[in-house]
């Protein structure tokens, strides 16, 4: 989207994370010497021969966002968690991050994924 987000992660994915190897970098997933990483496209044809499937970011983002309404997710605070760009006089005048509902639906969402994966 060009601009920060935050992103807010629930236990299983901090432990997921904590399993990365750290480097000195505030990033989590930093490119090359630090940096903010880039070049994704070239990076997708190596995951999907790892994982065996057609994977496009686009369609990991369409697939959160999906499994966010299919839990019923309020709209505003699903837009929010992908990073959406809001209507003209929405920016304009509601500022919410709506942090609070944001961190509720991403732990609802990892439980979900919980009881797929185990």
């Amino acid at each position: 989207s060009g601009r920060p987000h935050q992103v807010y992660i629930g236990p299983l994915l901090q432990e997921v994370l904590r399993s990365i190897p750290t480097t000195d970098s505030e990033l989590v997933f930093p490119g090359r010497g630090g940096v903010v990483l880039s070049g994704w496209s070239k990076r997708l044809p190596r995951a999907r021969r790892t994982i065996d499937l057609p994977v496009q970011l686009h369609g990991l983002r369409r697939g959160y966002r999906t499994a966010l309404t299919e839990l019923r997710t309020d709209r505003d605070v699903a837009e929010l968690m992908v990073a959406h760009s809001r209507e003209d006089l929405e920016t304009r005048y509601d500022l919410s991050e709506l942090s609070d509902l944001r961190r509720e639906a991403q732990e609802k969402l990892e439980e979900a994924w919980m009881g797929v994966i185990l």
